[in-house]
């Protein structure tokens, strides 16, 4: 009764929605009306449009000009703030302090249009970074454009930074064995799971009841849980694993989608 109840609730988690969200936890890229990509940038307690234009490297008046709507004087805690991305300063390897940078594949999208319009880099630099895309654009799923690296001045004291150690937050204990494999990417959280305090999660790869590593850099945050069954097919192609409700909370996820590396052992 007891493997029937496991397998029916694997089961339900492919009839279960994905809610496509844009990740505080990692960088997603817009396209803005004047063609323009931009990047959302919420602030925390005591940010200033100052202290944003110097954590992320851009001009002060840059980010002024993207963003008539804001007072820069009397800006407020949880607002939003566009800031443009500079393709000059993305890079193909993490070096140092950096965050990774997504864009949303959009209907009509094709591999010209992205290297030259969108975001003026070279068509081999979005092949090599998305692999995948060589079957095709599938409006929906995530395109890889680098890492930003993130100028090493000295920053506002109230500027979120992203910490070199990362706290180890254990779900499971550690496995015996070391990981060989390390993949880094796009994890969703599925919210309509019911895991009764328990650290799940979805993998394609990784041996059924195995324990993984799971790692938010942009929160400093990893846990250890275990494979309970593979990624369903209604999950975009570009989802590296799926973690359920306790897996989010330790990790510290703010929404449905977010950046992760992922460390494993292979079947």
């Amino acid at each position: 009764m007891g493997k029937l109840l496991f397998i029916s609730t694997c089961l339900g988690l492919i009839a279960a929605a994905v809610t496509r969200t844009y990740a505080a936890d990692s960088l997603w890229v817009k396209i803005t009306p004047s063609g323009r990509p931009m990047y959302s940038h919420t602030l925390i307690k005591n940010q200033t449009i100052y202290s944003i234009s110097n954590y992320y490297g851009i001009d002060l008046k840059d980010v002024i000009d993207a963003n008539p709507q804001i007072e820069a004087k009397f800006i407020q805690e949880g607002s939003q703030v566009m800031i443009p991305l500079q393709m000059s300063s993305l890079t193909e390897e993490e070096q140092g302090v950096g965050q990774a940078i997504f864009y949303e594949i959009q209907k009509g999208d094709n591999l010209f249009d992205l290297s030259t319009r969108k975001f003026g880099i070279s068509k081999e630099h979005i092949q090599r970074l998305n692999p995948s895309i060589k079957s095709g654009l599938k409006p929906g799923t995530s395109l890889f454009l680098g890492y930003l690296a993130i100028p090493e001045a000295e920053l506002n004291n109230s500027i979120e930074t992203v910490s070199d150690s990362v706290q180890t937050q254990v779900g499971y204990e550690a496995p015996q064995y070391s990981f060989d494999r390390l993949d880094r990417g796009v994890a969703y959280w599925e919210k309509n799971y019911h895991d009764n305090g328990r650290f799940y999660v979805l993998h394609s790869k990784a041996k059924i009841n195995s324990i993984i590593e799971v790692s938010n850099p942009i929160a400093g945050r990893k846990v250890y849980a275990k494979v309970i069954g593979r990624i369903p097919m209604s999950y975009p192609s570009d989802a590296k694993v799926i973690v359920t409700n306790e897996v989010a909370k330790e990790l510290k996820v703010i929404d449905s989608r977010f950046f992760v590396y992922v460390q494993y052992r292979k079947k």
